[in-house]
């Protein structure tokens, strides 16, 4: 789901935008992942790997040079093996450009002093393992975040349903060029539009959200159906006729959901469980009812406390549905974008659909749940969200290996760019 309000660092519509960049080869930190209990999970590597070796080193220089510890007959004791760096280790060290932010953590740091809430990070450079980063709060109470912490992901739900709706086309049961009214008969907003045009919002179906959060507000705990939802938009005008121009628009991908049903006779709840959740091991990912509960949202949408606490999500959760409805963590998101470049959920010739992307007259570019996202090394992709209290952000550009997962739990996160944010590792 993405709101009115989207910050500049998620771009119009959840899009990325060309403003972003990714820091350079060469100014890179080889980085590792870590555990939950912060011990590696992969063999050292990088200035960890180097600094055992440089100690090393330094020993033969001083035997072959004469200089010995103790008894001359006697071999000098082995180095003490270095101490395994912890994640707190790593999001402190010191930043491929110091001049800006010393590291990570004073970064984000930064970032966080003045919110209520707080931010996860979790960037990968060159193929490096994926190192996580957290500050901030997760709840009213102030526990910290941790790097597994469950946040409301907004629109970044939309890559996901693509995901669905490509792996349908190829199987042979749907076509991106069927009209959407064969498969919805008598459902509004269908006439003369294809799949392909609501997946890339070239539909002209006017989107619903500034109508609906007013209802959502009045009762936060209606379910509410996509039918439903759908009545909101009953009196709109359409922007555009179907295939003329891009517009953003979620109640395109209300109607995706609807449609996956249509076809195979499950909800995309059911099917996202099957197809991709349980493939890939992404246990703390779900539907935002069912799935697993999230961290308080900080966001004056909520009231006089500012906070999601003591509110029930469960009408925005279900009005949003597979327009933005999903929860998620920053481990979970990089296994799946990793596995989406990598050929793991779809093949390269539907990856190639997605990405062939479309202009719009906001300067974002949109394919097929995808936006497109501008890498020093050429073009990747990605999806941001926005939905009350939370705000993200995952790209990946698959040739050089880079990612960035970016989740917050407060709409006053700073505006920063991911091009600062890459710079500070």
């Amino acid at each position: 789901m993405v709101r009115p309000r989207t910050p500049a660092w998620l771009g119009g519509g959840g899009v990325i935008r060309r403003s972003l960049e990714v820091v350079p080869a060469h100014e890179q930190l080889l980085v590792r992942d870590t555990g939950e209990s912060g011990t590696p999970t992969t063999p050292r590597s990088g200035r960890w790997w180097l600094r055992a070796w440089t100690v090393r080193l330094l020993l033969v220089s001083l035997a072959l040079a004469g200089c010995t510890v103790g008894d001359s007959s006697e071999p000098p004791p082995p180095p003490p093996p270095s101490a395994p760096p912890t994640a707190a280790d790593e999001c402190a060290s010191p930043a491929a450009r110091p001049d800006r932010d010393a590291s990570i953590r004073h970064l984000l740091t930064k970032l966080t002093d003045d919110t209520s809430g707080g931010a996860v990070l979790a960037i990968s450079k060159g193929g490096e393992p994926v190192r996580f980063c957290a500050a901030g709060r997760a709840d009213r109470a102030g526990r910290e975040l941790r790097r597994d912490d469950v946040f409301r992901i907004g629109s970044i739900t939309k890559t996901f349903v693509a995901v669905l709706v490509m792996q349908l086309v190829e199987e042979g049961r749907l076509d991106l060029g069927t009209p959407v009214d064969r498969l919805l008969p008598g459902v509004p907003w269908t006439t003369g539009v294809t799949v392909e045009q609501l997946l890339n919002h070239t539909s002209g179906v006017p989107d619903h959200y500034d109508v609906l959060f007013p209802h959502v507000r009045a009762d936060w705990d209606r379910v509410w159906t996509p039918e439903e939802v759908l009545t909101l938009v009953d009196t709109r005008r359409r922007p555009f006729e179907p295939g003329t121009d891009q517009e953003y628009s979620n109640t395109n991908y209300l109607l995706l959901g609807m449609l996956l049903e249509a076809v195979t006779g499950r909800s995309w709840a059911e099917l996202l469980e099957e197809r991709i959740l349980a493939p890939l091991g992404l246990t703390r990912t779900g539907t935002g009812v069912d799935g697993p509960v999230p961290v308080t949202g900080f966001s004056s949408d909520f009231g006089i406390d500012r906070d999601s606490e003591g509110i029930s999500y469960r009408a925005m959760a279900t009005a949003a549905g597979a327009a933005g409805g999903m929860v998620s963590t920053a481990p979970d998101l990089a296994t799946f974008f990793t596995a989406l470049a990598s050929g793991e959920l779809v093949g390269r010739d539907s990856l190639d659909r997605m990405t062939a992307f479309v202009p719009s007259d906001d300067g974002a570019w949109y394919g097929l749940g995808l936006g497109l996202v501008p890498f020093p090394s050429g073009d990747g992709f990605g999806h941001g969200g926005d939905i009350p209290g939370y705000q993200s952000l995952a790209a990946v550009r698959p040739e050089s290996g880079d990612l960035v997962v970016v989740l917050t739990n407060d709409e006053n996160f700073p505006i920063v760019d991911v091009e600062r944010i890459l710079t500070a590792w």
